[in-house]
C-alpha cells in the first residue's frame, strides 16, 4: 500500500508540469555493485542531487537541453532535450574498469523506464542540493 501511494505522488508530481516546463525522471536501479556509493549528478554543470542507490528522484526544469554527469567525471555529459509537459528519463548505471566502477548515466525510453521506476524508492530531499528542481504537486 505505501509503494502505491508514493507511485500515485510520483504521478501527480508528474502532471503538475506547467506549459513551460517539463520533468526529467533521474533514477538509479537497485544493484549490489556500487551500491555504498553515493555519487552526486551535475545539472548544467552544478552539482544537484548524490543519488542512493535503488531511488529517483523527478526534476521540473525548463524546456530546452540540459546536460547531465556524475560530477566527479571526465567523461562528457548526457545532452536531455526537455519539452513542454513531457517526461525524460535518465538512468545512472555503473561501467567496470580494472581498478573500480565509473559512473555514467543514459536515456531511456519512457516504455523500459515506467516499470524499472515503479520498483525504486523516492530520494529524500535532504540529499538534493538544488531544492528548486525537485517536482511538487500542484498547491
Amino acid at each position: 500500500m505505501k509503494y502505491i501511494l508514493q507511485l500515485l505522488v510520483f504521478l501527480l508530481c508528474l502532471s503538475a508540469a506547467t506549459a513551460q516546463d517539463g520533468n526529467v525522471v533521474l533514477y538509479r536501479p537497485s544493484r549490489f555493485g556500487g551500491g555504498g556509493r553515493t555519487p552526486s549528478v551535475c545539472v548544467d554543470e552544478k552539482p544537484t542531487v548524490r543519488l542512493h542507490n535503488g531511488r529517483y528522484v523527478p526534476l521540473h526544469l525548463a524546456i530546452g537541453k540540459h546536460a547531465f554527469k556524475p560530477c566527479r567525471s571526465n567523461a562528457l555529459p548526457l545532452e536531455v532535450g526537455v519539452k513542454a509537459g513531457e517526461t525524460a528519463y535518465v538512468e545512472m548505471v555503473v561501467a567496470r574498469s580494472k581498478l573500480r566502477g565509473t559512473w555514467g548515466l543514459t536515456s531511456v525510453g519512457e516504455a523500459e523506464a515506467k516499470p524499472a521506476v515503479a520498483k525504486l524508492k523516492p530520494l529524500e530531499a535532504k540529499w538534493v542540493t538544488v531544492p528548486d528542481v525537485i517536482s511538487k504537486p500542484a498547491p
